[in-house]
């Protein structure tokens, strides 16, 4: 079957270590699916988090750096709140300490019908590779 894999990353200032918190990579990953991710439709339609499910949150490290990981579903819904399609996600916020930011690593699959399980295992391999500037490998 045909998988589409999907891997964004973003960047935001923490204005306190505060703002490092196991939903923030939920929020940030709504944010930007909002605003820029949408299916080529007459409809206006966006990306959101199916929280009906819940999430799992989990505190790990990756490479030195603390992060959260979240995994759940997502969904593209139009305005209308019809839904086009949707699957698994897990994402990585994690703390760049040094320049005061958080980092959102983000992979979500698109195969309706598909099993999506090796596809996700091969992401999270990638996103966990991930090494902030400067740092060594490990």
């Amino acid at each position: 079957g045909l998988y589409q894999n999907y891997l964004m990353v973003s960047a935001d200032t923490l204005d306190s270590l505060g703002s490092f918190f196991p939903n923030r990579g939920i929020d940030v990953r709504n944010a930007i699916g909002e605003q820029y991710i949408e299916f080529a439709l007459e409809e206006k339609n966006s990306m959101g988090t199916d929280s009906v499910m819940g999430f799992v949150h989990k505190v790990i490290d990756i490479n030195g750096n603390p992060a959260y990981e979240n995994r759940g579903l997502w969904r593209q819904e139009t305005i209308s709140g019809t839904t086009l399609g949707g699957g698994p996600f897990i994402n990585y916020y994690m703390l760049d300490e040094e320049a005061q930011r958080g980092i959102l690593v983000d992979g979500f699959i698109f195969a309706p019908g598909q099993t999506k399980r090796y596809q996700l295992r091969l992401m999270e391999a990638v996103m966990r590779s991930l090494r902030l500037q400067g740092q060594e490998p490990s």
